[in-house]
């Protein structure tokens, strides 16, 4: 499931196209499951509880998931930002 661009009622106000552009390409580059949970945690504010249900598996497991593209993301950007300079 790629990333909603046309959502970005989550971003900052005081973030530039860049930014939301930067994270928009890092949201693609993650696992189709990462996704998934980013974009219904984040931008469409789905419950852990719906999640897991949706998905037909543990909060446990969303949470794992979640926490595991956290990482992938931070360290996409970060390698960007980097690779920038």
């Amino acid at each position: 499931m790629p990333f909603k661009r046309h959502d970005e009622s989550c971003f900052n106000s005081n973030m530039d196209a860049i930014d939301r552009e930067l994270i928009a390409m890092a949201i693609d580059g993650l696992p189709e499951d990462e996704q998934e949970i980013i974009n219904a945690l984040f931008f469409e504010r789905v419950s852990y509880r719906v999640l897991a249900q949706r998905l037909n598996c543990s909060t446990t497991k969303v949470i794992d998931v979640r926490d595991q593209a956290l990482k992938t993301l931070k360290t996409l950007i970060e390698k960007s930002v980097t690779d920038e300079h």
